[in-house]
């Protein structure tokens, strides 16, 4: 748990709560609150489940006073490799911006279900493609197929026979620009 009185901001730099291959246990949530919120970079804040391991994926839980910046291929992700189901993200705010390739992502890549994601912005919610990043540090394959994109998703990847996990969003207003996304898929 992360709790600052003034902003936090990470860029290039990565959060991590993981069960690691072959390991037994559940990865911890991860709790970060704030007035505001800055992810630039491709910085990462990730709880996962690795393949043949054995628990949960932890859930993410961003809180801001005013604005989360989430930007230049930054991620926030709760994904699973393994059986098991993977982690929540839920984002409470004033101002969401997802932009340059920044992205939301909850995710399945085995026979565990992807996490939901529920976003809770009182002001304006802005998702802008423009410009994302060329290359991405991750290796994760369904970080990998969404690389270039901007926004929302909760998927499984091809080949999984899992379901894709929901996306709720209550807000004031919604701003897609430049093909940012919202995406459920199975």
């Amino acid at each position: 748990t992360i709790n600052v009185t003034n902003d936090f901001s990470i860029a290039d730099n990565l959060i991590i709560a993981q069960i690691e291959t072959g390991a037994i246990g559940n990865a911890g949530d991860i709790n970060i609150s704030a007035n505001n919120i800055s992810l630039d970079n491709f910085a990462l804040v990730s709880s996962n489940a690795a393949s043949d391991s054995v628990g949960t994926a932890g859930n993410v839980n961003l809180n801001a006073n005013d604005t989360i910046t989430i930007s230049n291929g930054a991620v926030v992700d709760a994904l699973t490799e393994n059986e098991f189901n993977g982690g929540d993200i839920t984002i409470n705010a004033n101002n969401l911006d997802l932009l340059s390739g920044g992205k939301i992502v909850t995710a399945s890549e085995n026979i565990g279900n992807a996490g939901d994601i529920s976003l809770n912005i009182k002001d304006n919610l802005v998702i802008n493609n423009q410009n994302p990043p060329d290359g991405s540090p991750f290796d994760e394959p369904i970080l990998q197929e969404i690389e270039f994109q901007t926004g929302i998703f909760a998927n499984t990847f091809p080949g999984s026979t899992s379901n894709g996990g929901n996306i709720f969003i209550k807000g004031n207003s919604l701003d897609l620009q430049d093909q940012g996304y919202i995406l459920s898929e199975t």
